[in-house]
Formats: C-alpha cells, structure tokens, sequence
C-alpha cells in the first residue's frame, strides 16, 4: 500500500514539474491559411461537362502575448491583420469576388491539459474586434469598397501545442466555432447613409493554423 501510495506521489510531482506554472510568459507569432477549390463533373452518356468553383480563401498573420494567471490557465492578447476571398458568382468574365481585409484584436483563454511528455492539449475561447474594408466585384472592372466593423466569439475545441524546449513550443488548431457580427457602411452620401450588418455562426472544421511560441 505505501510503494502504492509513493508511486502515486511521484507520478503527481512529475506531472506538475512538467506543467505550464504561474508567471509564465511567452511572445507569439501566428500564420494561418484556409483555401480550396471545388470540381464538379457532369457525365450524360459519351459526353461530359467538368465545372470548377473557388471556394472561400483566408491568411492570416499575427503576433501574440500570453501569461499563466494560474497554472494551467492562460491569458494572452493577439494583434493582427487578415484576407479574406469569396466567390459570389460566376459570369462570362469570370468569378465575381467579395474580399475583405481588417486588422484586429483578440483577448482569448486557454486552458493546458498535459497529455503526454510536453505534449498538452489547449482548448480555448476568445472574441476578436475588427476594422477594415471590404470591396464587392460589380463586373469585369468595377468594384464596390464599404468600411468594415466588426466582433466574433469563438471556441477552439482541437488546439495543442508541444513544447520543444523549456523555451519553444509549437502549436496547431485545428477547426473552429465562431459566431460573427459585421456592419459595413457606405457614408459617402450623407443624405442616404446605407448599412450592410451579417451575423454569421460559422463551424470552421477545415480551418487550420500553426504557432511558435518563445517562453521567458
């Protein structure tokens, strides 16, 4: 019962050595891309009819600061910038696209669970506030461009990070729940103001990004 009991304790005390503790800090910088492209192939007898469609493209880049308020429990705050593309739709001319681009701000929370040997899993929560612009194609030369405000609420339920060092660790997410909320204005006439607002809840499976993280 003792050797039981002391295994136990030591189990306990290397589970700990190894855990993210409080006072730890790290910097962070973030990539992240989401793109594709859809064929559809219509066959009819002897003949058949290949159609090619976009789908929504997405980078991008940030830098991040995060501290363990307690541990296992992290706080970070994230500056970025983003691009966005979708397909709207198709003409003689090609795909007509709606792109927007913004930068942003983003508090989040995470929480370490040790998996294995510096391997945790860290699922997170956090908003993002957003400004920038977003411009509609019309046709072959003209495009609309609005002014862009905007908020999410996310959860990242697949996120983990390994620690490669004492000081680096690389992370992944995989997926994402996000509800969103934008409005765009068009105040260039100030008789007839005009307002675009979307609210979106988006089940992101296919989205993914990387991380490194130095820590101090």
């Amino acid at each position: 019962m003792k050797k039981h009991v002391l295994l136990v304790a030591v189990m306990l005390i290397s589970i700990a050595s190894m855990a993210q503790s409080k006072g730890d800090r790290y910097v962070s910088g973030t990539l992240g891309f989401d793109s594709g492209n859809q064929t559809t192939i219509l066959k009819e007898g002897a003949f058949s009819y290949t159609q090619s469609q976009p789908l929504d493209t997405e980078l991008k880049i940030g830098a991040e600061y995060g501290f363990f308020a307690a541990d296992n429990l992290r706080i970070a705050m994230a500056i970025g910038a983003s691009w966005g593309s979708s397909p709207i739709a198709e003409y003689d001319w090609g795909w007509a696209k709606r792109n927007v681009i913004a930068c942003s701000v983003n508090p989040s929370i995470a929480y370490y669970i040790r998996l294995t040997d510096n391997f945790y899993y860290t699922p997170e929560i956090g908003m993002t506030f957003e400004r920038g612009k977003m411009s509609e194609q019309v046709d072959e030369t003209e495009k609309i461009t609005l002014p862009a405000l905007g908020w999410a609420a996310y959860v990242q339920p697949f996120a983990f990070e390994f620690k490669v060092s004492e000081k680096i660790a690389l992370g992944a997410i995989i997926g994402s729940i996000n509800y969103l909320s934008a409005t765009f204005s068009d105040d260039t006439n100030v008789k007839s103001k005009s307002e675009i607002v979307v609210n979106q809840l988006k089940f992101n499976m296919n989205e993914s990004s990387i991380h490194l993280r130095f820590y101090y």
